[in-house]
């Protein structure tokens, strides 16, 4: 027993011996001496001044290690900060009999307010890559058997300036927890942090930072989470940035994104809900995107896409199709009243005048090959449309070389130009086989003139809104109709009688005009479209008129000459009476324009002579049993007849 008791003594003097020196320890250190020896080390080994300004002291719990505050490290020459990394106060420690053992294990890695300065110089180059280069180069390595047990950082802030591209970006209240056993072992990070007053959490996985650190394409996943963006990337990257594999962005708001990341969007109503998913590549600053599936504002997009992000506006150039696109929501080029278009009434409604925003031509510049399912602008509907798209600056040209519209087809150029005070638009297309009726309808909510057209225009505006545009219009067209009705009016009905045009018998909601030709050109200027050969023939009916519509008041004045045969086959007599065209173009009035009807008239009878005049007076006076004229009366002659239908007595 006495044998065991010394033994017990003696290992109990052991473990006390031990503890007393454990505990001793940290005056037998000289932490000049060791903060010296850190400084320099370090320093060689970044090739950047390191310092540690503040308190050095040796810790013995949770584990030996040693505590430092006011630690920096210098910024490379030419660096906007003074410090690439400032550390308020750091903690390192580690199991001690590993480390006599020449094994480093650490129980505790704790950052506490680091502030991080990532900078890129005008050349491109980055601060963080010089030192990790001269690291590489003085061989400063960690042993392979190096053990960690977590890293934590909390109240962290990175800063990030770019001047090559003019930016500035920063993050605070950075907390991060490191889930990290070796160097060569997978790591998991997880946290959050604040940038632009919004709080984001994160999380990500790394195959080893070991490979990270070398610059070998490494294994990761990450994900980003707010209240308003969901980011996630799985694929591979490697220091020098190069990563590949597949990312996906979810937003309930594209113009809230845009406002946090600093560049807010005007457009309209739209721009609201984003979700994409694709593979993605990049290299620095340049990223392809491939097999692209997105929904925007209810529009299904799918393609591939290449950017270069190096200037502060993209390069990006692609193909992509989109099911359908409504320019409305974006330029407020419709009337900005909800439901269908009200019903024709004594006045026009007249062009909106929502404020035009091209916004949206400013967030790329480059050339992207668009195929559309659908076109709506305004109230035009565009079936399926292929473009060239030009943006550059906020100006774009966009060169339509298919387009299927009301039946037929056709061609087109586009401009739209951003850049000035105010918004200003060229147009120059060709249609041919519309139907016009539902074109002219949805184009200039006329719908009183149908058939199968061909269209020719070349127009330009400028203007803060759709009705300041129309105001200033100003170029030049043709049009064509074949097979169509004019509604609202019979000119065969106004041309045959001088009574039916001074009762109104010749206009109403079921009145028509067919035709086999509708034709004229015109020009445009100041909003205002001048026509002086318009024409339309039919088989019993010719007619040509001239005059001008206002584009901006929706209002039009024209003069009508139609011409049909009186007499059936004989074709005895042909009278033209011309009347006026004017008002609203949703609620129009003919007027007849009874001297130029009896210079008409005249005209013919002196090339036909009285005959035929007898007959068509006749057509104007009661009719009588043949042989007898009406009981009371006497034979009415033609002074009689002209008197009456004059209302002289």
């Amino acid at each position: 027993m006495n044998r065991r008791l010394l033994l017990g003594l003696a290992a109990g003097g052991v473990i006390a011996l031990a503890a007393a020196a454990y505990l001793a320890l940290p005056l037998f250190v000289s932490t000049a001496a060791l903060r010296g020896e850190i400084e320099s080390r370090v320093t060689r080994a970044t090739g950047r001044a390191f310092r540690i300004n503040g308190p050095l002291t040796v810790t013995l719990f949770p584990g030996l290690g040693l505590a430092a505050r006011d630690v920096t490290l210098a910024n490379v020459p030419g660096g906007k900060a003074k410090s690439i990394v400032h550390v308020e106060s750091m903690r390192l420690a580690v199991r001690l009999v590993p480390l006599l053992h020449g094994r480093i294990e650490a129980t505790e890695v704790a950052l506490d307010r680091p502030d991080i300065a990532l900078e890129v110089a005008a050349d491109g180059s980055g601060n963080w890559e010089l030192v990790r280069r001269h690291t590489e180069q003085s061989g400063l390595r960690l042993p392979a058997n190096t053990l960690f047990s977590g890293i934590t950082i909390r109240h962290g802030r990175v800063f990030y300036d770019n001047a090559r591209l003019r930016l500035h970006r920063s993050i605070e209240a950075l907390d991060a927890d490191i889930a990290l056993t070796r160097l060569a072992d997978p790591a998991k990070a997880t946290g959050s942090f604040v940038q632009r007053g919004r709080k984001l959490a994160f999380s990500a996985t790394v195959g080893t930072i070991r490979t990270l650190l070398a610059g070998i394409a490494t294994k990761v996943d990450m994900a980003l989470d707010a209240d308003f963006v969901h980011a996630a990337f799985l694929g591979f990257v490697s220091s020098d940035g190069t990563a590949k594999g597949s990312a996906s962005l979810r937003t309930g708001s594209v113009r809230d994104l845009a406002a946090w990341l600093g560049r807010p969007l005007a457009a309209g109503g739209g721009l609201g809900p984003l979700t994409a998913l694709a593979d993605i590549a990049a290299r620095g600053r340049h990223v392809v995107l491939t097999r692209l599936k997105a929904k925007l504002d209810g529009m299904s997009i799918g393609g591939t896409l290449a950017a270069d992000l190096h200037a502060p506006v993209p390069d990006a150039s692609g193909d992509l199709s989109i099911d359908h696109v409504d320019l409305n929501i974006y330029l407020h080029l419709a009337d900005d009243r909800p439901g269908p278009p009200p019903p024709p009434g004594p006045a026009s409604g007249g062009w909106s005048k929502a404020a035009i925003r091209l916004d949206l031509l400013k967030l790329m510049n480059g050339h992207l090959t668009l195929s559309l399912g659908g076109l709506i602008v305004g109230h035009l509907h565009l079936g399926p449309t292929h473009m060239a798209l030009a943006l550059r600056d906020g100006a774009m040209e966009a060169h339509i070389d298919r387009i299927a519209l009301y039946g037929g087809t056709g061609t087109a150029i586009l401009a739209a130009d951003g850049r000035g005070a105010v918004p200003s638009f060229r147009n120059t297309l060709s249609f041919t086989g519309i139907a016009m009726r539902p074109f002219l309808a949805d184009a200039i909510a006329v719908d009183k003139l149908g058939g199968t057209g061909s269209v020719a225009l070349d127009v330009a505006g400028a203007g803060a809104t759709p009705d300041a545009i129309m105001r200033g219009l100003s170029g030049r067209g043709t049009a064509a109709i074949a097979n169509g009705q004019v509604r609202g009016v019979d000119m065969g009905e106004v041309a045959r009688t001088i009574q039916t045009i001074l009762s109104a018998g010749a206009t109403g909601r079921d009145a028509t005009t067919a035709f086999d030709r509708f034709s004229g050109s015109f020009t445009i200027a100041k909003g205002v479209l001048v026509n002086k050969d318009l024409a339309l023939s039919s088989a019993y009916l010719h007619m040509t008129g001239a005059g001008a519509v206002d584009l901006g008041s929706q209002t039009l004045a024209f003069r009508i000459v139609p011409r049909a045969s009186i007499g059936g086959r004989m074709n005895l007599l042909d009278v033209g009476v011309p009347f006026a065209v004017y008002g609203p173009w949703t609620h129009l009035r003919y007027v007849p324009d009874l001297a130029g009807a009896m210079t008409g008239l005249v005209g013919s009878i002196l090339e036909k002579g009285a005959a035929p005049l007898d007959l068509l007076l006749g057509g104007l006076t009661p009719a009588a049993p043949p042989g007898k004229p009406p009981s009371g009366h006497k034979p009415k002659g033609i002074g009689d007849t002209l008197k009456g239908l004059f209302g002289l007595h």
